[in-house]
């Protein structure tokens, strides 16, 4: 079984990157939005990541159940702009894989850390 500490770091890797994915993706639309829309949405997307990270931190399996779920909003999104602008694969295709991360450890970091107290 994978340590419980590697599953958190990797999730808490691959949010950071995630959340830099996010900040250049739209920063790169800056041409087409107006400036006020732009941190809209930067601030809207980034902040429920940023109230993930305490728990992470702090390792609380129910911070990483509720972030499993999330991560599906983002990995949905991150994969229709895949499929549907190949244009921008550059920015769309690190941000499904992040994602996918994301979810992956907080899957698995419940069942880990359950085994791994069992284990002690």
């Amino acid at each position: 079984m994978i340590h419980p500490q590697s599953l958190q770091r990797l999730t808490l890797i691959c949010l950071g990157g995630l959340m830099a994915t996010l900040a250049y993706w739209l920063l790169g639309f800056s041409s087409l939005m107006p400036p006020h829309m732009i941190w809209a949405w930067l601030i809207g997307v980034e902040i429920p990541l940023l109230l993930a990270v305490p728990g992470l931190l702090a390792g609380r399996p129910y911070t990483f159940a509720w972030l499993s779920l999330a991560s599906l909003f983002y990995f949905g999104g991150a994969l229709t702009d895949l499929i549907a602008n190949p244009a921008e694969r550059h920015a769309s295709l690190p941000a499904t894989l992040l994602a996918l991360g994301i979810f992956v450890g907080c899957v698995l970091f419940p069942k880990s850390l359950k085994a791994y107290r069992r284990r002690r």
